[in-house]
């Protein structure tokens, strides 16, 4: 072997040691940065009685970030292909943000003055603080209808939507909050960050007839 090929083995050697070192102390700096911090859902317990209020908190450590009001959400087990689906629950700032009113909120044999216009904010993460609760009464939305109603100072009538909520049934549910632990620095408004979600599984049952 001359004396040029163990230069550029050398050399290659040189580099690649410095790569390695450079992704080590990378590592390194990210966890120093970045803990590893517990975050977890808590419940008094994990099996309910249909109709019973359920109520979760959020335990963690540190700084931790959620999307707009979007943290908290509940999923439901589909028998039918064991797959977890997300549910509307009353409440659910997607349908707030929507102008989704509760069918129960509305006149849907008359034709009334519109709800208000709900107006939300842009999107965007928000850090956590205090200890974020969630209070489920065990309903969800099951469908949607459509009602008309009267709108600005001519009373235009228009089409809306508003959601019908029934008791959820027997079965395995999740609550889940949804996080990050650093956000885009150049945009907050990115979700383009690794989400991460605590998840608390509970059972929901009712009294034999």
């Amino acid at each position: 072997m001359d004396s040029k090929t163990i230069k550029v083995l050398a050399g290659a050697l040189v580099i690649i040691i410095a790569l390695i070192g450079g992704w080590w102390i990378w590592s390194i700096w990210r966890a120093a940065k970045h803990p590893a911090r517990e975050v977890a859902v808590v419940t008094n317990k994990t099996e309910y009685w249909g109709g019973e209020k359920i109520n979760a908190t959020l335990n963690y450590e540190g700084e931790i970030y959620q999307w707009h009001n979007y943290g908290w959400s509940i999923q439901k087990l589909e028998r039918e292909n064991n797959s977890w689906v997300n549910i509307r629950v009353k409440g659910d700032s997607s349908l707030l943000c929507s102008n989704i009113p509760d069918c129960a909120e509305v006149n849907l044999e008359e034709v009334e003055r519109c709800p208000p216009t709900v107006f939300c904010e842009r999107e965007t993460w928000y850090k956590v603080t205090g200890t974020p609760e969630l209070v489920w009464d065990q309903s969800y939305k099951i469908e949607e209808k459509t009602f008309q109603c009267k709108t600005g100072k001519i009373e235009r009538i228009e089409s809306q939507t508003c959601a019908v909520f029934a008791q959820a049934p027997s079965g395995r549910y999740k609550i889940r909050f949804e996080y990050t632990l650093a956000t885009d620095p150049n945009d907050p408004f990115s979700r383009n960050v690794e989400i991460k979600y605590a998840e608390k599984e509970l059972t929901i049952q009712f009294y034999p007839d």
